[in-house]
């Protein structure tokens, strides 16, 4: 689920700032600002229950750690945005959050996959 969620956040960022350098039809927007939503929770929810299963749970290290990434992200993610967004520069804004989705769903085939429960 979470890689489907990755891929989703790959492609949909990507095509929304193709069709933001145009004239984009309202329809077009809401149907991609919804694929990213879902794309958004495919990826928080299991990343979420895999940080609240591990040995560490006991103590919240995995979820402060989980929490410190998430959040350091979204502050990362503010900061991008309001950098690019005035300037015009959809385009390389919305590619470049694809390509961190990229670069994260090539790191979640790194190491062992969770054993299921």
């Amino acid at each position: 689920m979470l890689r489907t969620g990755l891929v989703t956040l790959v492609g949909a960022p990507c095509a929304l700032g193709a069709i933001m350098t145009g004239a984009a039809p309202l329809l077009w927007l809401t149907v991609l600002l919804v694929v990213i939503g879902t794309g958004i929770a495919l990826v928080q929810t299991p990343a979420a229950a895999g940080a609240a299963r591990t040995t560490q749970t006991g103590a919240g290290a995995a979820l402060g750690v989980f929490n410190t990434l998430r959040f350091g992200g979204a502050t990362l993610g503010t900061a991008w945005a309001g950098s690019l967004y005035p300037r015009g520069e959809s385009l390389v804004l919305f590619v470049g959050c694809g390509t961190l989705a990229l670069l994260a769903l090539l790191i979640s085939f790194a190491g062992r996959d969770p054993e299921p429960v």
